[in-house]
């Protein structure tokens, strides 16, 4: 598959501007010399040396300004460690967005991506993930795999729901914090 132009001219832009700190997954600005351009100069004495791709995003994850085209720090790291773009979705493994280290990387297709995420802690219902309620006011616990809904009964009290969406996500592959309420949201 031919990469685009535009996506070359990123990867080298980066390659010759960032460090990338494998242990830390941290990023770095390098000196630049005279390829840069003519303000190389002033992009050393402002930036060389500086955390580079550190701006965090509302989901944690975090990302900057190469040229004028945003990156996300994971990205980068993955190009700078692997030589290439990654094919397929970045996933962190621990579940923490800011932490690229390589070993808390790793390329995974949308479903395993799914499976490793968090789902939403700040349910307007107050219900703990996994559990809902129809508008009979019946409660019911039900979990998506597979690009579907999968019902797993009706119960009168939520965290009994909550159990049963728990073991369905253990039987179902997701990661063992995948639906479990976290202290530093309550």
């Amino acid at each position: 598959m031919a990469m685009a132009m535009r996506d070359m001219e990123l990867a080298d832009r980066i390659l010759r501007t960032i460090i990338f700190n494998p242990n830390t997954g941290l990023l770095h600005w390098r000196e630049v010399g005279a390829w840069y351009g003519s303000r190389w100069r002033h992009f050393n004495s402002l930036w060389a040396g500086r955390e580079a791709l550190g701006a965090i995003k509302i989901s944690g994850h975090k990302h900057g300004l190469v040229g004028k085209e945003n990156v996300m720090a994971h990205t980068a790291s993955w190009l700078l460690w692997y030589g290439e773009w990654p094919v397929g979705m970045i996933d962190h493994i621990n579940g923490d967005p800011a932490d690229n280290r390589i070993s808390n990387l790793r390329v995974v297709d949308s479903a395993a991506n799914a499976k490793n995420r968090r789902p939403n802690q700040r349910k307007k219902s107050g219900l703990p993930p996994g559990v809902s309620v129809k508008k009979n006011g019946r409660l019911f616990a039900q979990i998506q795999f597979g690009g579907r809904n999968h019902h797993l009964g009706y119960f009168a009290d939520p965290d009994v729901a909550h159990q049963a969406y728990l073991l369905a996500a253990q039987e179902n592959g997701f990661s063992d914090r995948h639906g479990r309420i976290l202290d530093a949201l309550i």
